[in-house]
């Protein structure tokens, strides 16, 4: 009897920590039937009651805390500082560009330049430098306050040397919750030297065959003088003399090789099988570093 009597509290309270769900038993560190939680313990107050339901306490904006749901909590709720009065944190999406608006149908490739990291520093209300891996392309900074911005960008190489002069800048504003700027990287802001390969295909006034043209003549020109160098099949590009036509839809674009890096002049002149020039025009072209450089078509007009 005496026994009986004492095992009377435990299983009292083993009847109260069992839930509706039927065989559930809060505590003992499994969610089951009925149960919203369970830690295994009988704590009131740590998230899970005691009852083993969720008990989450809702998040107070302007205490310090960053908790659930927060991005920040800097201890107020000032509108106009990097923090919001929701606790959510102001963004800027910066974009940045090598070469990518001068020249139409060309960008600079982070590879091509051997760039590394690229170094923003941000000057406003508060100041900011970030480098970050030229590939990305892109960062989002936070918690900036209101407020009108500059950001400057110097592109720096894999021997943490910096290969451009750092006199990109765009300018900014922080008005919302998001902001969003572009920063090209322009040519002139390059200090190193580079060559490359430049691919190319031509047409002869809307006609991909070499029917009517079966040779062409290449004029490669910088500040008004010729380039050196030639296509892949041996056409020189200082238009000293003519190469064989190559149809536009060919598998593999024409190629030239080790030209050096920057904007350039092309004339095409398109020639008969007597030798009659019958299709001329000079375009505007960027030769780019590297070899991963887009493709350029070559249209040429009828004379």
């Amino acid at each position: 009897m005496k026994d009986a009597l004492l095992l009377w509290p435990a299983a009292i309270t083993l009847g109260l920590l069992v839930g509706c769900g039927g065989d559930s038993v809060c505590g003992n560190g499994a969610v089951e039937p009925g149960e919203q939680c369970d830690d295994g313990n009988a704590v009131d107050n740590d998230g899970c009651t005691n009852g083993c339901l969720l008990n989450v306490a809702r998040p107070v904006c302007g205490n310090g805390k960053i908790e659930r749901g927060e991005e920040c909590d800097d201890g107020n709720t000032e509108s106009a500082d990097g923090c919001t009065e929701r606790c959510t944190s102001r963004k800027v999406e910066i974009n940045w560009y090598l070469i990518s608006t001068e020249f139409p149908g060309f960008n600079e490739t982070c590879g091509g330049v051997s760039a590394d990291k690229v170094e923003l520093r941000i000057l406003g209300p508060v100041e900011r430098t970030e480098r970050k891996d030229c590939g990305l392309s892109e960062t989002t900074v936070s918690g900036l306050p209101l407020g009108d911005y500059t950001v400057n960008a110097t592109v720096f190489g894999k021997d943490g040397v910096a290969i451009t002069k750092g006199v990109a800048t765009a300018g900014f504003s922080v008005t919302s919750d998001f902001a969003r700027v572009d920063l090209d990287i322009p040519f002139a802001d390059f200090s190193a030297s580079y060559s490359g390969t430049f691919f190319f295909r031509t047409k002869w006034a809307g006609v991909e065959n070499c029917d009517e043209v079966t040779s062409q003549r290449l004029i490669f020109e910088r500040d008004g003088a010729p380039l050196s160098g030639a296509t892949e099949s041996g056409t020189p590009v200082d238009g000293s003399r003519a190469g064989n036509c190559r149809p536009f839809g060919m598998q593999a674009a024409q190629s030239v090789k080790n030209l050096t890096w920057g904007p350039m002049r092309v004339t095409v002149v398109g020639l008969s099988a007597s030798g009659e020039e019958t299709h001329r025009q000079v375009f505007d072209a960027f030769a780019g570093a590297g070899i991963s450089n887009p493709e350029v078509t070559f249209d040429v007009a009828r004379k």
